[in-house]
């Protein structure tokens, strides 16, 4: 319903991860409505964060799943996938390919993670580049449990400091600006 967007503005960052949400019912009927609303005034960010266990081995819930996975990636004007995540949806699918499936037709920024590796960055305008992290010395890592979430809340950070928080901001970030976002 659209009481969901009841205090929310236009230039809002909504901020979607899925695991749960893909593969629970009625769950995925919220969050589906979420994209289809939200898609039309704010920036949507989605992490599918793809949850294999969660998700099942019943056939029809990964087809499900897989469908919502490629509806809410055409939606978001922002997707953070992991290379896990590229790994479940295109199976030996180059993460290079795959950010160019994600960023398709549509306006929207890609970033694909790969663990202490570099960053791949997509969309229309940029192209396809990778961008090298100063990753932390496997001694230091105990647990990489949020890492993914910490990612996020970089790049959300990043944009609202910098006042891009609209679609049309997204769209138009340059390969010097993403570096610093990913990088700064």
């Amino acid at each position: 319903s659209k009481d969901i967007y009841n205090g929310t503005h236009e230039g809002d960052i909504l901020l979607v991860s899925g695991s749960f949400s893909l593969a629970t019912y009625p769950m995925s009927r919220v969050f589906q409505e979420l994209f289809r609303e939200g898609a039309k005034s704010h920036v949507i960010y989605f992490d599918p964060n793809v949850r294999e266990r969660i998700i099942g081995d019943d056939h029809r819930n990964i087809a499900k799943s897989k469908d919502l996975f490629d509806s809410w990636i055409e939606q978001s004007t922002i997707v953070k996938a992991s290379s896990e995540d590229v790994a479940w949806r295109y199976p030996g699918m180059d993460l290079r390919e795959a950010a160019d499936l994600m960023v398709g037709d549509g306006n929207k920024l890609v970033f694909i993670t790969d663990g202490p590796d570099s960053v791949i960055v997509a969309s229309k305008k940029m192209g396809i580049f990778e961008v090298e992290v100063d990753a932390l010395e496997e001694s230091e890592i105990v647990d990489t449990v949020g890492a993914g979430d910490t990612f996020n809340a970089g790049v959300i950070k990043w944009l609202i400091e910098n006042g891009k928080t609209t679609k049309r901001d997204i769209v138009e970030l340059d390969r010097a600006t993403a570096i610093k976002m990913v990088d700064g």
